[in-house]
């Protein structure tokens, strides 16, 4: 199994996504190589979800994170660690096994290093 995450590159522009577009979000060229990153990145933001929506129910409470991916985006993703996550923590994201658009993030510390 590859581990990261599965992005696009503009070829007109560089600009990196991560998500499902047919075009660039920035230059709208229509060329998009497919590229894999690592994961890695560092704490934006995270907010604790007490009340999530009706279909997320059963999953409360949970973490969003905004990370900063270190090479590429920011995403948007759950927290997958017992661990407290802090503003500016380093951490690695995966993508889950039956929902990739969902990404997992856990602590740099927590992960397997090769």
């Amino acid at each position: 199994m590859t581990t990261g995450l599965q992005a696009k590159a503009c070829a007109s522009c560089g600009v990196f996504s991560l998500d499902s577009s047919l075009a660039c979000r920035k230059c709208g060229a229509a060329e998009l190589s497919p590229i894999l990153l690592t994961g890695a990145g560092t704490v934006y933001s995270y907010c604790s979800i007490q009340v999530p929506p009706t279909a997320l129910r059963d999953q409360a409470p949970y973490v969003l994170l905004i990370v900063q991916l270190d090479k590429g985006p920011i995403s948007l993703g759950r927290w997958a660690s017992n661990s407290e996550p802090r503003i500016g923590m380093l951490v690695m994201g995966e993508p889950d096994a039956q929902k990739p658009d969902l990404i997992w993030f856990k602590p740099q510390s927590e992960t397997a290093t090769t």
